[in-house]
C-alpha cells in the first residue's frame, strides 16, 4: 500500500513496529552472536513485532520440558539493517545539527 505524505509517496509497511523499546531490542541485537535464543517475556514480545515487520528472522516456540516460551533469532534481515542504518545515520545527522546550533561562549 502506498500513502501520501504532502507531495511524496510513502510505503506503508503491513507491520508497523508499535513500540520504541523492539526498535532498541533491533539495536542491541545489532550486536549478537547468532543463533540467540531468548526467554525473556519482554523481549519475546519484541521479537514478536520485529518478526512481523521483517527486520529479523527466526522463530517463536514453546519448551517441551517445561511449557515456557521461548524464541530463536537467526539474522538480522537486510530491511533490518537497513534501519539500523537509517537510524544511525539519523542520529548522526541530529549530533551535527546540535553541534552547529550551540550558543557561542563568552569566556
Amino acid at each position: 500500500m502506498i500513502a501520501r505524505i504532502g507531495s511524496y509517496f510513502a510505503p506503508i509497511h503491513p507491520h508497523p513496529l508499535r513500540h520504541a523499546m523492539s526498535l532498541y531490542f533491533l539495536h542491541q541485537l545489532e550486536h549478537a552472536a547468532f543463533p540467540l535464543r531468548v526467554s525473556d517475556p519482554q523481549a519475546l514480545r519484541c521479537i514478536e513485532e520485529l518478526l512481523a515487520a521483517q527486520m529479523i528472522e527466526g522463530g517463536l516456540g514453546t519448551s517441551a520440558a517445561d511449557q515456557h516460551s521461548f524464541a530463536i533469532v537467526r539474522r538480522i534481515t537486510p530491511r533490518g539493517r537497513a534501519h539500523l542504518s537509517l537510524t544511525r545515520h539519523a542520529a548522526l545527522a541530529d549530533d551535527a545539527a546540535r553541534q552547529q546550533h550551540r550558543p557561542l561562549r563568552d569566556d
